[in-house]
């Protein structure tokens, strides 16, 4: 199961479904893969109807019955104070306590937009409080699409390998 934003649902892409990273990580590991990706969600952000945070997700999520949940770190959470995204991550990874493996991913670098390092501290150390894997993306520079936010299919494909390979 991937639980994530507009990059976990393929935003822009012509064949989200096939192109995505989600999808391509799934199939690089040889998953059967759901993909949960609502645009301009996150931790703390609700999306485009509000009530879309990852939280209220989880339940759809674990009718799934996954063995694996990779959250991915949103940018769309940078406007949340430090104390609120932690306690965010916190309730999150509390909800998937039961899941055998929970990996969480950090954001992407984007140059228009700062503060993915303090995102990415703050996931990490949640990640930690939780004893659950956490993979770092900030090294990542994507091919973007025109509106140098979200990422082309070579950019999705680029996200994919980086997270698999990092699994290991």
């Amino acid at each position: 199961m991937v639980l994530g934003d507009s990059y976990t649902a393929g935003y822009g892409l012509r064949h989200a479904a096939t192109e995505g990273w989600a999808t391509r990580l799934g199939l690089a590991r040889h998953w059967t893969t759901y993909v949960d990706g609502v645009g301009n969600s996150g931790l703390t952000s609700g999306g485009p109807c509000g009530d879309s945070y990852y939280l209220n997700r989880i339940p759809e999520v674990l009718a799934h019955g996954p063995r694996t949940i990779v959250v991915q770190g949103s940018l769309n959470d940078l406007e949340t104070d430090s104390a609120a995204l932690a306690a965010a991550a916190d309730q999150l990874l509390e909800a998937v306590a039961d899941v055998p493996e929970v990996v969480v991913l950090g954001p992407v670098t984007l140059p228009r937009v700062g503060g993915a390092e303090r995102i990415d501290d703050i996931l990490h150390e949640a990640a930690d409080r939780a004893d659950r894997r956490y993979i770092p993306l900030l090294d990542l520079r994507l091919p973007m699409q025109e509106d140098g936010m979200h990422p082309t299919p070579e950019g999705h494909a680029m996200l994919a390998a980086a997270v698999a390979d990092r699994l290991g």
